[in-house]
């Protein structure tokens, strides 16, 4: 019977990230690297985009699948192999 934990452990999906352009247009995927200047990622073909960032234009959402896991270890940073 196949184990969900232990070595090996669980497959993390990896995070996402939505980039709002414009009120219609939208571009998502894979987050490859974030910070306060650039976003990158790979959409569902995998090719790259980055996006310029000038504080809070354009919109970034981030989806990450192990956010509501973090509430019960605050202090431990959760190591991922997908970013």
């Amino acid at each position: 019977m196949p184990s969900a934990g232990g070595r090996g452990g669980v497959k993390v999906s990896p995070t996402t990230v939505t980039v709002n352009l414009a009120p219609e247009q939208k571009v998502e995927g894979r987050l490859i690297r974030i910070d306060d200047f650039i976003v990158t990622l790979a959409d569902s073909e995998g090719i790259q985009h980055t996006f310029r960032r000038d504080g809070e234009r354009p919109l970034v959402e981030i989806h990450d699948p192990m956010k509501p896991h973090a509430i019960f270890c605050p202090n431990t940073q959760i190591k991922k192999s997908t970013i």
